[in-house]
């Protein structure tokens, strides 16, 4: 009898663990092969022009300044998987006004960190809500509506600061961004490790990220069956808005000083590393996973444009030969020629 119970247990587990398998290795591993074999393929080119390049080290170095850039890519990843050709342009202006605001608003202290936080979260809400309720209730186009919400957050900040933002950082900021919190592994590295975690269950196991899924794959059909897709998409940017004002924080933690447009350059890296992850541009399709493989591969590709000296306006225009080269062949799906 024992045998035959254990028996009738272990195939109830078996199809479960199949499944979670078949579904990981078929529809997401094929789109982590590129910025994986490019990271390996960077960091063995690195090694053979500068000894070192690889040492444990600089690879968790490496590690802790792309969590910059996933910080970024969790607002952009959710706002291309909800579709409709979808890319938040605020998420740099969020993120300098959180650097900024963020660092004169906590006083130096760690509680005045959480008030900190708790502020700018809001601020980014309602540039979200914004953002979210201009595409989906006045039909304008999000590219638009968020490249004008970010020109108005860059706007108000230079009227308030006159772009010299005064204030004190705490010391808890400084650990966070710029210590270890064991062997070579940074705090920042934790607290990015923890938001990958979140954000992969929020979308494979709650009802919104099944949802935001739906949405994306088809919006029409999504309604038919009973998701409320407008609620869906507004609380999107809504997300969107708080994770880029709050990854500002982390930013001004890892640069230690507050200066203007110091976050404009994550709008277009997010996007870059949401791509190269693999996620379809015309939504439904991707994961954060595969985002922030995406960020990792960047990091270590400017690294590497660094160390052989390569100058800073030729650096961007290979990443952007890069990224336009990976847009083109995944303009070869169906769905997005449609």
């Amino acid at each position: 009898m024992s045998d035959d119970k254990a028996a009738d247990a272990a195939p109830s587990r078996a199809p479960f663990l199949r499944t979670v398998w078949r579904d990981i290795s078929e529809k997401e591993i094929k789109n982590y092969l590129t910025p994986i074999f490019g990271t390996i393929l960077l960091f063995m080119l690195g090694q053979l022009v500068v000894h070192g390049f690889t040492s444990v080290h600089s690879v968790f170095n490496y590690f802790a300044l792309a969590s910059l850039t996933m910080f970024a890519c969790i607002g952009q990843t959710l706002v291309v998987l909800s579709g409709n050709s979808g890319i938040d342009l605020s998420i740099g202006a969020l993120m300098s006004i959180g650097a900024a605001w963020g660092g004169a608003l906590s006083g130096g202290t760690t509680i005045g960190v959480l008030w900190a936080v708790i502020l700018i979260g809001t601020i980014g809400a309602m540039c979200g809500l914004l953002s979210g309720a201009s595409v989906q209730y006045l039909g304008m186009p999000a590219m638009v509506v968020t490249l004008s919400v970010g020109n108005l957050v860059n706007g108000a900040y230079l009227a308030v600061t006159k772009g010299q933002p005064a204030g004190t950082s705490a010391p808890i900021l400084k650990t966070i961004g710029t210590e270890n919190a064991f062997w070579n592994i940074r705090w920042i590295l934790i607290i990015a490790i923890v938001c990958i975690v979140i954000i992969e269950l929020v979308l494979r196991k709650t009802k919104y990220g099944k949802s935001l899924y739906l949405v994306g794959t088809n919006r029409n059909a999504s309604g038919l069956i009973g998701i409320k897709t407008q609620k869906t998409l507004v609380m999107t940017y809504v997300l969107a808005g708080i994770s880029a004002a709050v990854a500002g924080i982390l930013l001004f933690s890892v640069v230690g000083s507050m200066q203007a447009g110091m976050g404009n350059d994550y709008t277009m890296l997010a996007v870059a590393a949401v791509v190269i992850g693999g996620t379809n541009i015309a939504g439904g399709k991707g994961t954060y996973i595969g985002a922030i493989l995406g960020a990792i591969m960047i990091t270590v590709l400017t690294g590497f444009l660094t160390v052989i000296q390569i100058p800073e306006g030729a650096r961007n225009c290979i990443k952007g030969l890069i990224l336009l080269s990976i847009l083109l062949a995944y303009a070869r799906s169906a769905k997005l020629r449609q």
